[in-house]
């Protein structure tokens, strides 16, 4: 029986990347899982390259999407309109109809530009998931409540604690007892020294269900280096094809050696490839696809 459903979405930004992300699943052995692809208006002659590839690795569930097709154009002329980050849907609505489809006892959001590099951390994750009953959900990464400037709207908020979304594991418990979107949530506090009070996409969602009792965790900074998390991804308008390799190659080593040193690989990919990001409020949202 599957025992874990990795879900990742992959739109036409990040699918340079995603074929690495997807292909180092096969690194993991001792636990039956599947991964299921979510095309999110990949182009068609995308389609063409990456997923032949990707079916025939046994644990791919491709969910191709075919009817996104012919709503390319639709969806491109959405962009301002549904404050899309691109041409393709956003996230959150994805998770809110798609991950509770999954019947696994687990069920998981990853990223396409998260690569697994040694699977140690997964083994850890799924014995402490298995080990304690009222624990809902398990990340590599969490960030707790702060007051930060938020640069979309220049306001300062409350951005509350969340559980990263890039690799969170949740019990299927999770889906039966909390209806609430992944959206992201903002209320007012009227008269506060800060009056947005925000939960970024998945936080309200897990608010929900520690509401109820339930507990979150993730892995305190520990077996980071059994991972990597590119980043920035869904906003790439500059790694194609032919550059994500070296790109791949930089990151690598950067995460292999102390910060003391890793900076100067990092200074010395900005000179040999382009900035992965654009301004990611404007330029990102409409820029061609470039793969």
């Amino acid at each position: 029986m599957t025992e874990v459903t990795f879900f990742m979405i992959v739109t036409p930004r990040d699918v340079v990347i995603a074929d690495y992300a997807v292909r180092s699943y096969g690194r993991i052995h001792d636990l039956d899982f599947k991964l299921a692809v979510y095309s999110n208006y990949l182009l068609p002659e995308q389609k063409a390259y990456y997923f032949p590839r990707w079916d025939a690795l046994p644990f791919v569930e491709l969910v191709r999407n075919p009817h996104h097709d012919a709503d390319l154009l639709n969806i491109g002329g959405r962009i301002n309109a549904e404050r899309l980050e691109g041409p393709f849907e956003y996230c959150d609505p994805i998770w809110d109809r798609e991950l509770r489809k999954h019947v696994t006892p687990f069920v998981a959001t990853v990223d396409a530009d998260f690569e697994i590099l040694r699977p140690r951390f997964l083994a850890c994750m799924m014995q402490q998931l298995r080990a304690e009953p009222d624990l809902v959900g398990l990340s590599t990464d969490y960030s707790p409540t702060d007051v930060v400037h938020e640069p979309y709207t220049g306001n300062t908020i409350i951005l509350n604690e969340r559980n990263h979304t890039w690799f969170c594991i949740y019990k299927q418990m999770a889906f039966e007892r909390s209806q609430v979107s992944h959206a992201f949530h903002r209320e007012m506090l009227v008269g506060a020294p800060v009056e947005r009070n925000c939960w970024d996409s998945c936080a309200y969602f897990q608010k929900s269900l520690r509401d109820q009792g339930l507990r979150f965790d993730h892995l305190h900074g520990k077996l980071w280096r059994d991972f990597i998390h590119y980043g920035a991804f869904s906003k790439n308008t500059s790694v194609t094809r032919q550059s994500v390799a070296l790109f791949r190659a930089f990151a690598l080593i950067e995460h292999s050696l102390p910060w003391r040193v890793s900076r100067h690989i990092r200074w010395a990919r900005g000179l040999v490839l382009p900035r992965l990001e654009n301004n990611r409020y404007q330029w990102v949202r409409e820029a061609p696809i470039r793969w």
